[in-house]
């Protein structure tokens, strides 16, 4: 595929203008796109004689109007777009626009989402005719060769990494290798290339340390290098990136890395990270993915960063604790008795544990599912579930692993006809969401699906989780038992209380409920229902101690323009409860411990919040206030129940 030289736009006789560069990344969180910026800078700084030939002022680019807005002003060119699972389908249509509306349009795509399985991309290409070449792994020496035999007139579809369809034959060109040499390709951020972004709006940055991921579970793909050698960028330049981030005043630093703290030097990061979050003040917040098996230091980097007050908290990415399922997903090699023993160092040093657990994973059941989830309530952990996905580069995507657990994604379903889904009233599904296997069917799905639902809001979000352990640990009702009668209950008498859990079984985007609650205290009146509805559901009165529950429920709720921090007296001392029933006290009773005080704080800034709630960080448990009945994820560690300097405390 030769380039053939556009006439300049000024029409001058004889001139020749650049061909433009559009770099595509539609993600709305104000992101600089780390991928694109890696090509730019490279092309900028190793290759810039390409640069006499293209030109790269069109800029980043991250919305459709945008780019029109910009293709106005250069006129046709090269396309790249870096496509995500999130933002595939709006480049797919934006190809499909440009191409309508000038054939000379080159739309290249990479990323993580166009197919490398040879089966797969032909079949991406062919369904996708207005995408004209598909690159697979790593983009930086990827496209300067491709700009290189476009201008020499050379074959393009010889360049390693790439896929195209030729006339009507399909031809994928063999791999390419991974780069050892992270260094050779500039940092973007340290060139200048995102200099215009970071001043207008990019609170968030994502920073990479190394390449690569040693394990091999079939549902991921990490950056196209799973079971793969991990290859570091030097510490250097590690240094050099974090450094400008503190001082260019960065919110938010996102780790791209697989497993954070699996390399010796990362705890030598983590310290540089608090060094400069107190000679600078930022970042605010420092993102990573815990190593899976490096208990001891995972937990040391956690300690470091959340005591250099940047919110951050200990992660275990379980999944799923069920053997047989762990084997059907190639995750044997990461043993639950890791996540203990990591566990077992954040509760030493109280730091606070989130952990994430996966729903319709091949090998899976409804129970085995909410196994699972009280697992997470029975450890006193938040928890995100993440809904099983079928990604392109995944084992799980490879026609036999489909074919042995007759995998069945939601674009092959019923759940794909509107009809179905209005009446269900729910939302579309996204359609590569697994939705049945060999243990699953799609009525068990949706029963998964509205259980997760009803997890996420009322104990992932801290709502009733304290009630929850009171009649897990005195009445015998388990969390999930709970969660399934809520589920199903028909709460037409518990008007604020059937809101919220419809709103989120449905999935309703154009409503936030949530966000209502929080801006306009809505909780005195939510929590009177939930004392109604559990007397007549379950018939468990609001008296004795449950009413010590109930006040503390309560308390520990953020609302917008409470007064912080706080202190609420309660006649019996509910620390000191929690602490005994999640170290095994099977014994200990409510009724039988003394009064005692409880403070909350706000080191989050949820209460200042005009907003509504922040869910951003860490994705669940926002909304409960900070107290030693859980360690905040920001600032000075909470004492525990009975410490010399305690927000709860045993009264005189």
């Amino acid at each position: 595929m030769a380039l053939t030289p556009r006439p300049a736009v000024n029409g001058v006789a004889g001139t020749r203008r650049r061909t433009p560069i559009y770099l595509v990344n539609c993600f709305n969180d104000f992101r600089p796109p780390l991928a694109l910026g890696l090509i730019a800078a490279n092309l900028r700084q190793n290759h810039p004689h390409l640069l006499e030939a293209f030109d790269l002022s069109p800029g980043y680019i991250g919305s459709r109007g945008g780019l029109f807005a910009q293709q106005q002003r250069h006129g046709p060119g090269l396309v790249l777009f870096s496509d995500y699972v999130w933002n595939l389908d709006d480049h797919l249509e934006l190809s499909r626009e440009l191409k309508t509306l000038d054939p000379a349009n080159l739309t290249i795509h990479g990323g993580p989402s166009v197919p490398r399985h040879p089966q797969a991309c032909e079949e991406f290409l062919r369904q996708h005719r207005y995408v004209d070449i598909a690159c697979q792994g790593e983009g930086e020496a990827t496209v300067p060769e491709l700009l290189e035999r476009m201008l020499d007139g050379g074959d393009t579809g010889a360049v390693p990494g790439v896929a195209q369809l030729v006339g009507d034959t399909f031809v994928q060109a063999r791999p390419r290798p991974r780069s050892e040499k992270l260094d050779l390709y500039p940092s973007p951020y340290l060139t200048g290339e995102f200099d215009d972004l970071v001043s207008s709006h990019a609170p968030v940055i994502t920073l990479e340390t190394n390449r690569g991921c040693p394990y091999g579970c079939t549902f991921c793909d990490w950056g196209q290098a799973t079971l793969q050698k991990i290859h570091c960028f030097s510490m250097e330049r590690v240094t050099a990136e974090l450094t400008w981030a503190a001082r260019n005043r960065i919110a938010v630093v996102g780790l791209a890395d697989a497993n954070f703290g699996i390399l010796p030097r990362d705890l030598e990061i983590a310290r540089l990270v608090a060094s400069l979050k107190q000679q600078w003040g930022y970042p605010l917040q420092f993102q990573m993915n815990n190593a899976k098996n490096a208990t001891s230091r995972v937990s040391e980097i956690v300690r470091i960063a959340r005591e250099a007050g940047l919110v951050s908290q200990g992660v275990l990415s379980i999944q799923t604790r069920d053997e047989e399922v762990l084997s059907a997903v190639k995750r044997k090699n990461i043993k639950p008795a890791q996540y203990d023993a990591l566990l077992a160092e954040f509760r030493a040093d109280n730091l606070p544990v989130h952990t994430e657990i996966m729903m319709a994973l091949p090998g899976s059941t409804y129970d085995t599912f909410a196994r699972d989830l009280q697992w997470a309530c029975d450890k006193n952990l938040t928890a995100h579930v993440a809904w099983t996905g079928v990604l392109p580069n995944t084992p799980m995507a490879e026609p036999e692993y489909i074919a042995r657990y007759r995998i069945r994604m939601a674009g092959q379903s019923r759940l794909a006809q509107p009809a179905v889904l209005q009446t269900l009233g729910i939302r579309p599904f996204p359609p590569n969401l697994v939705v049945s296997s060999t243990t699953f069917t799609e009525d068990e799905f949706l029963e998964m699906a509205k259980l997760s639902a009803v997890f996420h809001l009322f104990q992932g979000e801290s709502i009733l989780k304290h009630v929850m352990l009171y009649l897990r640990h005195e009445h015998g009702l388990t969390h999930v038992a709970f969660l399934e009668a809520l589920r199903d209950a028909d709460l037409a008498a518990f008007p604020l209380l059937r809101r919220l859990r419809d709103w989120k079984v449905s999935r309703d985007g154009a409503t936030d409920p949530l966000a209502e609650f929080v801006l306009g205290n809505g909780w005195p009146a939510f929590y009177d229902e939930v004392e109604q509805y559990i007397a007549w559901r379950h018939g468990i009165r609001a008296e004795g101690a449950l009413c010590t529950v109930y006040q503390v429920q309560r308390f520990v709720m953020a609302w917008s323009g409470r007064p912080v921090p706080a202190t609420l007296e309660v006649a019996h001392d509910f620390g000191q409860y929690v602490m005994r029933v999640h170290e095994g006290d099977t014994a200990c009773r409510l009724s039988e411990l003394g009064p005692a005080t409880l403070t909350v704080y706000d080191p989050g800034g949820q209460c200042a919040a005009t907003r509504g709630p922040l869910l951003y960080e860490p994705h669940c448990g926002a909304l409960e206030l900070s107290s030693s009945l859980v360690p905040s994820r920001v600032g000075p560690l909470a004492p525990r129940p009975g410490d010399a300097a305690p927000s709860l405390r045993a009264s005189p």
